[in-house]
C-alpha cells in the first residue's frame, strides 16, 4: 500500500485510514472485530471523534493492547478551555492511551489563535507541551449565521485572510504556529 505523510507532521501512514463514525452503530464485540480486520488489512491510521458517541471507547476494546502499532486522531467540539481538558482526559481514557497522534478542533466556528480571549490556541500548545498529542489542527472551520444557516469553504477561507493579515499564507501561518493543513 502507498505510503503518505500527514502533513508537515513527519507522521507516515499507508494512504488509507480508517473513520470510526460508522462503528458507533455497531455492538463492542462486533465494532472490535472490523477494526481489527481493518488493522489485518493494512490499516494503520484510526480517526474517531468524541461526538462519535462510543467509537472512541470501541476503538480502545480494539488496540489499547497493540497502541505502538497505530496512528489515532481524535476530535474534540470543546469550546471553554475546561471542557476541552476534561473531553481530552475522555479521549485518553476511553482510547487506553496516554498520548494521541494528531488531536484536532471539531467543526469550529471559528479559528483559534494566540490571544484571541479564547484560551483554545493555549490549550492545544499546553497539551502538546505536556506530551498529549503529537500533532494538531482543525477539521473545518464553520461560520454560523442568526438564521441557521452554515458557510464553510473558500469565501470564509478569503474572509478570514481579510480579517487577520497572518492567514494570507497559511502555509506560512501553519508553519510557524506548528500545525498543519
Amino acid at each position: 500500500m502507498k505510503m503518505i505523510t500527514l502533513g508537515t507532521t513527519g507522521i507516515t501512514v499507508p494512504q488509507n485510514a480508517f473513520g470510526a463514525l460508522p462503528v458507533q452503530r455497531v455492538n463492542l464485540d462486533t465494532a472490535v472485530q472490523i477494526l481489527r480486520r481493518a488493522y489485518d488489512g493494512g490499516m494503520r491510521f484510526f480517526d474517531t471523534a468524541r461526538a462519535y458517541s462510543d467509537s472512541e471507547e470501541k476503538m480502545g476494546e480494539a488496540f489499547g493492547h497493540m497502541r505502538n502499532k497505530i496512528y489515532i486522531a481524535t476530535k474534540t467540539a470543546a469550546t471553554t478551555p475546561d471542557e476541552f481538558w476534561r473531553q481530552l482526559e475522555t479521549s485518553l481514557h476511553l482510547l487506553r492511551t496516554d498520548y494521541l497522534d494528531l488531536y484536532q478542533f471539531h467543526c469550529v466556528n471559528q479559528c483559534y489563535r494566540p490571544e484571541d480571549g479564547t484560551g483554545m490556541y493555549e490549550c492545544m500548545l499546553k497539551a502538546k507541551e505536556q506530551g498529549f498529542y503529537r500533532a494538531y489542527y482543525s477539521t473545518a472551520i464553520l461560520k454560523f449565521y442568526g438564521n441557521g444557516s452554515t458557510r464553510v469553504g473558500i469565501d470564509l477561507i478569503r474572509e478570514t485572510a481579510e480579517k487577520f493579515p497572518e492567514y494570507k499564507n497559511p502555509e506560512k501561518f501553519a508553519e510557524e504556529n506548528d500545525f498543519t493543513i
